[in-house]
């Protein structure tokens, strides 16, 4: 009992919220759920933010070990640069790799925690080796021209750069190995967030789906009830009763409407089925009286009709006469407009004409400069040629030179090998000197290689600035030609716009004396229009009250058949 008691309580209650209050409550839910996992998708994202802040520290760690490898290398290449080909300036780039690994390491450290120092002082003092190396032995050495401790210099200073690469690689591998686990710890973060997303996605559908069938069961149950209500009513049983439904919903007020609208309905029938019996007597009265009024009304339509049908035989004569004034009037018109254009394009042709005049003449003095720049450029490709020739002369002295200095490098060479350990370095300078002659005989000959292809293109484009002068003298009497004819073009012009000018003004005057026609003959025509206007009135008022008077009879003729039919339709409602 108890049981019952409480379900009927709880059914009250769900027909008192209103559709909109279930409604709002049901997305207030869902929203409330989606709120939920965009707080904790929040939280995802902020770890990855974090880890993503760790990754790129460790990612600028990497680039920064592979920059403390390259100062590694430039600074051994500047004992190199300074032994073999006494580049002075070895001195100064080993200064500046020397700031650029100090300046690395110190980026580091300022990335790392201190207890993590060990192996980059390591590092560091492998380095300072390297510079101690460089500035208390290779540079005295150097300036003494003692190459026993140059050799030893460099032989040391690959050995150090070579313990300070394989240092810095295992420091780079540490430093790519935490890069991983840091990259792998981030994918897995990800996948847990979508994980959790999906199910939370799943959820979110699943109450969906539930509070769309409680929705549907509190709805659909009374409607179900209504449509079968409906469906009585529509078979004419307006007797069926149904119990309203209780509550301040939207489903309780549709119900009392319903039950209203049954009401109003059982009660319009019953005056209907009252009015359709006293039309059914009144109609039958109305077409006997109408019947007599459309006999007297064709009478009179009948002589109305005679007297219009000849003022519209007036009507149409003066008609055909007004338009064929007005065609003529246009006709005119449209000749004085074409005037008019040809008068305004005669004009423009003439500013035209004008205008080609001048700019033949620009033409003229443009191909007269023309004629003038293109003699220059073959005088200046001439001397081109000339200046080309020189250049070969010179090519062929820088040839000899290359030779022979090949021959003094070898020479050099063989000496350097009969001297044995200490020409070992003036052996190194032969072979670079002799390298450097091939490659002076290698490039003289690519220079004389050149100057051949400029011979043969100097040769072409002098023959193209003469054929050229050729062409722009043609093109000169052309333009000449083309000036002449632009001249005859205007006089033909001038004439031609005085002739047009004299059409014009002829077409303006029989343009006017066509208009004074056009106004009498309008004048005329709406008199007579007025005329059978009048008559149209009084016979179309008189055929329109015929007309009328025949509805109404026929009207009323229906109006007994339909308030019978009324009458029958009605009795079908039970009331």
């Amino acid at each position: 009992m108890e049981k019952e008691t409480r379900k009927k309580q709880n059914n009250k209650s769900k027909n008192q919220m209103s559709i909109k209050g279930k409604l709002i409550i049901s997305f207030l839910f869902i929203i409330m759920v989606f709120i939920a996992a965009s707080a904790f998708n929040y939280s995802q994202l902020q770890v990855i933010d974090r880890n993503l802040g760790d990754l790129n520290q460790k990612t600028v760690l990497s680039r920064q070990i592979n920059e403390l490898a390259i100062a590694n290398k430039e600074a051994y290449n500047c004992f190199t640069e300074l032994y073999v080909f006494n580049n002075l300036e070895a001195e100064t780039s080993f200064r500046s790799s020397e700031m650029k690994f100090n300046s690395t390491i110190n980026s580091i450290k300022g990335r790392i925690d201190e207890d993590q120092w060990g192996k980059l002082d390591i590092i560091e003092d492998i380095f300072k080796n390297m510079s101690d190396l460089f500035e208390n032995n290779l540079l005295p050495a150097y300036h003494e021209e003692n190459e026993l401790v140059m050799v030893y210099a460099i032989d040391s200073a690959r050995t150090i750069m070579r313990d300070l690469e394989s240092t810095i690689n295992n420091l780079n591998l540490q430093a790519q190995s935490d890069y991983t686990l840091s990259n792998l710890a981030i994918i897995d973060i990800i996948n847990e967030s979508n994980t959790y997303s999906l199910l939370g996605l799943g959820i979110v559908v699943i109450l969906v789906l539930i509070i769309s069938l409680v929705l549907y069961s509190s709805i659909s149950k009374p409607l179900k009830n209504m449509i079968a209500l409906s469906n009585q009513i529509a078979n004419g049983d307006l007797t069926a009763e149904f119990s309203e439904q209780k509550g301040k919903g939207e489903i309780a007020k549709f119900t009392a409407a319903f039950k209203n609208m049954q009401d109003n309905l059982r009660t319009l029938i019953k005056g209907i089925l009252e009015i359709a019996e006293e039309v059914g007597t009144n109609s039958s009265q109305l077409a006997s009286n109408a019947e007599e009024t459309s006999q007297s009304s064709s009478q009179v339509a009948a002589t109305v009709s005679e007297l219009a049908q000849g003022s519209q035989e007036q009507q149409s004569l003066v008609t055909a006469a007004v338009d064929f004034i007005n065609t003529t009037a246009d006709s005119i018109s449209l000749v004085n407009d074409k005037s008019e254009q040809m008068a305004l394009g005669a004009e423009t042709v003439i500013k035209e004409a004008h205008s080609g005049k001048e700019i033949m003449g620009e033409m003229v003095l443009q191909m007269e400069a023309i004629s003038v720049r293109v003699n220059t450029s073959a005088v200046s490709v001439t001397d081109l040629k000339e200046h080309s020739k020189q250049i070969s002369n010179f090519v062929e002295i820088i040839t000899t030179i290359a030779e022979q200095t090949n021959l003094l490098a070898l020479n050099a060479a063989i000496e350097a090998a009969r001297a044995g350990d200490h020409g070992r370095g003036f052996a190194v300078v032969a072979e670079e000197v002799r390298k450097l002659a091939e490659q002076s005989n290698d490039a003289a000959g690519e220079i004389a290689t050149i100057v051949e292809r400029i011979h043969k293109e100097t040769d072409a484009a002098v023959m193209a600035m003469q054929e050229s002068t050729k062409e722009v003298t043609s093109g000169t009497q052309i333009v000449n030609q083309s000036g002449k004819q632009f001249n005859n073009i205007f006089n033909e012009v001038n004439t031609l716009v005085s002739y047009i000018k004299e059409v014009e003004t002829i077409a303006v005057k029989i343009n006017s004396d066509s208009n004074q026609i056009i106004e009498s003959v309008n004048n005329i025509s709406a008199i007579t229009q007025e005329s059978s206007a009048g008559l149209e009135e009084v016979s179309a008022t008189t055929e329109e009250q015929t007309a009328s008077v025949q509805e109404v009879t026929s009207a009323a003729t229906q109006l007994a058949v339909l308030s019978k039919k009324l009458e029958d339709t009605v009795k079908r409602f039970k009331v």
